[in-house]
C-alpha cells in the first residue's frame, strides 16, 4: 500500500444512519415509468371494475329521490299568565331546527308512516325483504336535515322506483306536522288545567268573603255602614291619614339624614352651591384670569423666563386660596344643610307622635265600632282585589283555550311538498370520472408501493442515495445484451464490441479519475455477498487497465471459494498461498495471459486460516513488491458479509471497489458492507451496479439500442 496522502476526491464520510427522506419527484417518476406496465394493467382492470360497476348501478340500481321543505318557526314558551309569544333568538332557532330533525326521523313518526295505506302500497315497502325491519330501513335511508341560515328543514330520501319517494315524503311530513302540533299544543293544556283548578278555588274564596263582609256589616252601630261612620271615626280616619303622610315624609328624611352623618358627603347641588359663593366665584374667575394672561405670556416668552415663574407663583396662591375658600363654602353647606335636616327629622318625628296620639285617643272612644268599621273597609279591598283577579284568570283562560284550538306554539308550513322525480339521483355521471381518477391513483399508488417496499439496489439512484458511496459505473444483464456473451467473465476478450464491454471501459476511465494514478495501485474487488459478480469485475477491470498499456497483476484473493482458474488457462494449483508461506516466487507463480501486460495470480492451495495469513507480515511484502513489479494490483476478494478477508486485505491496500448486483443486494446488505470497510479505515473508490436489466425506465433500455446502432455495419447484431 502507497504512503502518498489522499486527495479531496479520495476522502469518504463514515457512512450513517439511512437516509429516511421521501423519494423525489424525479424518482417517482421513474418508479412509474419501470412500473408502466403493471399500473396499465392494474388501471385497466380497475377501470373496467368501476365502469362494469357504475353501469350496473345505473342500469340495475338507480336511486330517485325526492325532496320536501318544511317551514317552521318555534316560539318562545310564555310566562305565567302571559301569552305573549315571541319568536326564539338565532342559536336556539338553530338548535330547535336540529331538535326537529331528529324529530322527524324518531320512531313515533316513522311508525305511524308506515302504518299509513299510501306508504304501504309503494314499490318500496312491497319489495322489503322479510327479515329486514321497515323501520330500520327507513331511519337509515330517511334523510332529515335543516338547511343552513335559514328556517327550513329539508325532508327526502332515494329509492329505485320514481313513484315511491314523494309518496314516502309528503306521508312523514304530514305525520311529523301532527304530532309536534299535538306535542306543542301540550304545555298550553296542563296551563289550562291548572289555570281552571285555580278559578274555581278563587270563586270558592269570593263566596266566603262577600258572606264574612255581610255578616260584619249587620254588626256595626246604626243600622247599616254609612251609619256607623261617626264624627269621632272620621277624625281617626283624619289622623291615620296624617300620621301615614307623616311617616312618608319622615322615610325620605331619614336616607338624607343618613347620607350627612358621613362628615365628608356631599351631594351635586351641594357643591354646586359652594361655587355659586360670591367669594368662591370672584376666587375662581381671579385663578382663570391669570390663566389667561400667563398663556398669552407664554406665547412671547420662554417657560423659565421670571415673568412667567411669577405668574406661576400668583397661579399658585390664587389656587390654594380657591382652594381653601371652597373647603369652607363646602364646610358651611354641609353644615347648613345637616341643621336642616335634623331639625326636619325632630320637627316630623314630634308631629308624627302628635298624630299617633290622636289617632290613639279617637280609637279608644269608639275602638269597637271603628275595629269593624276598618275591618269592613279592608274586605272590601280584599273583595274587590280578588274579583279582579278572577277577571285575569278568566282571560288567561279563555286566551289558553284559544291557543290550543289553534295550536300556535309552532308555525309550520310546508313550503314545498315533495314532487315525483323527473330523472335518476343516483349514481351521478359526474362520479365516473372520480372513479376512474381514484382507480388511476391506486394504480399508480400500488405500483409505487411496490417499487418502494422493495429494498434492493435496482438503480444508480440507490447506489448514491442509499449506499451513499461514488458511482463508478453499471454493467448490464447479459441476458439484455444484443451479442451473444458466452463468457461475461471475460466479456473485454470475447465480445470486445458489446455494451458490457462498453461498460468496463467505462468504469476503467471513471476509476482513473477518481484518483491520482499513484494511489490506485492495489486495489479489493469485493460485494456484500455471494453471486455478485466481483470476479467477473476484478476480471474485466484488469483486462481493460491492461490495454490500456498499464502492468497490472490480477490476484485471486478469496482463499476460501477461488474461481479465476476457471476463467483463466494456466491457472494452477500453485499460487497466492504457496507464495505467502514461502514456497515460491512471484515471478514463478504469477501466470502469463493472452493479454500483454496481465498477469494472473491463483489462489494457491486452501488455509483453514486465510484471515490469519492475509493479515501476516508475508502478505504485506509480497503486496510491496508486486506494487513495485507492476503498474496496478487488482486482488479478488470474498464477499464482505460473510468473511472477514476483505476487511484485512482493504486496510492493506490503497482503494476498494464496491461489486453490487441489481435485484439482488439489499441496501441494508450494500450498506453494511461498506460501514465495515469505512470501520477500518479502508478508502472506497466507489460502487459498480452489475447486472442492471432493461426495463422500462430504466438505463439500458435506449442505451443499449442506441449503441449498437452507432457500431460499423461489419459487427452485426442480434444473438447468434
Amino acid at each position: 500500500m502507497t504512503t502518498l496522502p489522499n486527495t479531496v476526491q479520495e476522502r469518504l464520510a463514515l457512512p450513517g444512519p439511512a437516509p429516511t427522506s421521501a423519494p423525489t419527484p424525479g424518482e417517482l417518476l421513474g418508479i412509474i415509468r419501470r412500473r408502466i406496465v403493471l399500473i396499465t394493467i392494474l388501471f385497466i382492470f380497475l377501470a373496467g371494475a368501476a365502469g362494469g360497476g357504475f353501469y350496473a348501478w345505473w342500469r340495475y340500481f338507480p336511486k330517485y329521490r325526492a325532496t320536501a321543505l318544511v317551514e317552521m318557526v318555534s316560539n318562545r314558551p310564555h310566562t305565567e299568565l302571559s301569552v305573549e309569544l315571541r319568536n326564539l333568538p338565532e342559536r336556539e332557532q338553530e338548535r330547535f331546527m336540529l331538535t326537529q330533525s331528529f324529530v322527524v326521523k324518531s320512531p313515533t313518526v316513522l311508525s305511524a308512516a308506515l302504518q299509513d295505506e299510501d306508504i304501504q302500497r309503494t314499490s318500496w315497502y312491497k319489495d322489503l325483504p322479510v327479515y329486514r325491519n321497515p323501520l330500520l330501513v327507513l331511519t337509515d335511508e330517511l334523510v332529515s336535515a335543516p338547511m343552513r341560515g335559514t328556517n327550513f328543514l329539508s325532508v327526502s330520501i332515494a329509492t329505485r322506483s320514481p313513484k315511491d319517494p314523494d309518496v314516502i315524503v309528503n306521508t312523514i311530513v304530514t305525520k311529523y306536522i301532527n304530532t309536534v302540533l299535538a306535542q306543542a299544543a301540550e304545555p298550553y293544556e296542563k296551563d289550562l288545567r291548572d289555570a281552571n283548578a285555580s278559578l274555581k278555588v278563587l270563586d270558592d274564596t269570593l263566596v266566603q268573603k262577600r258572606a264574612d263582609l255581610l255578616a260584619l256589616s249587620e254588626t256595626i252601630q246604626g243600622g247599616g255602614v254609612p251609619a256607623g261612620w261617626s264624627t269621632i271615626s272620621q277624625q281617626g280616619a283624619m289622623y291615620a291619614q296624617q300620621a301615614a303622610e307623616l311617616q312618608m315624609q319622615l322615610a325620605q328624611v331619614i336616607p338624607l339624614r343618613n347620607f350627612y352623618a358621613d362628615g365628608s358627603a356631599l351631594t351635586a347641588e351641594d357643591v354646586a352651591a359652594a361655587e355659586a359663593d360670591p367669594y368662591v366665584a370672584q376666587l375662581s374667575a381671579g385663578v382663570f384670569s391669570l390663566t389667561q394672561q400667563r398663556d398669552v405670556l407664554l406665547q412671547r416668552l420662554g417657560p423659565k423666563h421670571a415673568g412667567i415663574r411669577q405668574f406661576d407663583d400668583a397661579i399658585r396662591i390664587a389656587q390654594q386660596r380657591l382652594n381653601e375658600a371652597r373647603s369652607d363654602a363646602l364646610r358651611q353647606r354641609r353644615e347648613l344643610m345637616i341643621d336642616a335636616v335634623e331639625t326636619a327629622h325632630a320637627n316630623l318625628t314630634a308631629a308624627l307622635t302628635s298624630a299617633t296620639e290622636n289617632l290613639l285617643q279617637t280609637e279608644s272612644e269608639q275602638k269597637e265600632n271603628n275595629r269593624r268599621l276598618f275591618t269592613f273597609q279592608l274586605q272590601q279591598i280584599e273583595l274587590a282585589r280578588l274579583e279582579q283577579n278572577r277577571q285575569e284568570l278568566r282571560d288567561y283562560i279563555d286566551e289558553l283555550k284559544r291557543l290550543t284550538a289553534a295550536n300556535t306554539a309552532m308555525t309550520i308550513r310546508v313550503q314545498q311538498p315533495a314532487t315525483e322525480p323527473l330523472g335518476r339521483a343516483e349514481p351521478s355521471l359526474l362520479m365516473l370520472p372520480v372513479l376512474l381518477a381514484l382507480a388511476l391513483m391506486l394504480s399508480v399508488g400500488i405500483g409505487v408501493g411496490l417499487d418502494l417496499l422493495d429494498t434492493s439496489v435496482r438503480t444508480t439512484q440507490d447506489i448514491v442515495r442509499y449506499v451513499q458511496v461514488p458511482l463508478l459505473g453499471v454493467v448490464p444483464d447479459a441476458d439484455d445484451e444484443e451479442v451473444r456473451l458466452d463468457h461475461v467473465e471475460l466479456a473485454l476478450l470475447t465480445a470486445p464490441q458489446s455494451m458490457t464491454a462498453e461498460a468496463f471501459r467505462q468504469i476503467r476511465a471513471n476509476l482513473q479519475y477518481s484518483a491520482p494514478a499513484a494511489r490506485q495501485r492495489s486495489i479489493v474487488v469485493t460485494s456484500p455477498g455471494p453471486g455478485d459478480g466481483k470476479t467477473t469485475v476484478a476480471c474485466n477491470l484488469a483486462i481493460a487497465a491492461a490495454q490500456a498499456g498499464r502492468r497490472v497483476l490480477l490476484v485471486d484473493a478469496n482463499l476460501r471459494r477461488p474461481c479465476l482458474g476457471e476463467h483463466w488457462a494456466g491457472v494452477e494449483d500453485r499460487g497466492l498461498t504457496t507464495l505467502l508461506i514461502g514456497e515460491g516466487a512471484l515471478t514463478d507463480l504469477a501466470v502469463k495471459t493472452p493479454i500483454p501486460n496481465l498477469h494472473v495470480l491463483g489462489s494457491g492451495p486452501m488455509t483453514p486460516n486465510p484471515a490469519e495469513l492475509l493479515a501476516g507480515d508475508a502478505f504485506q511484502a509480497f503486496l510491496a513488491g508486486a506494487v513495485q513489479k507492476y503498474d496496478q494490483v487488482i486482488l479478488d476478494a470474498p464477499p464482505v458479509l460473510l468473511a472477514s478477508d476483505p476487511t484485512v486485505l482493504s486496510s492493506q491496500v490503497d482503494g476498494v471497489i464496491m461489486t453490487v448486483r441489481a435485484k439482488t443486494n439489499s441496501r441494508g446488505a450494500a450498506r453494511r458492507a461498506c460501514a465495515l470497510l469505512a470501520s477500518v479505515n479502508a478508502h472506497i473508490f466507489g460502487a459498480v451496479l452489475n447486472a442492471a436489466q432493461v426495463t422500462r425506465g430504466g438505463y439500458f433500455r435506449e442505451q443499449l439500442r442506441t449503441y449498437y446502432d452507432y457500431q460499423p455495419p461489419q459487427l452485426g447484431r442480434g444473438k447468434s
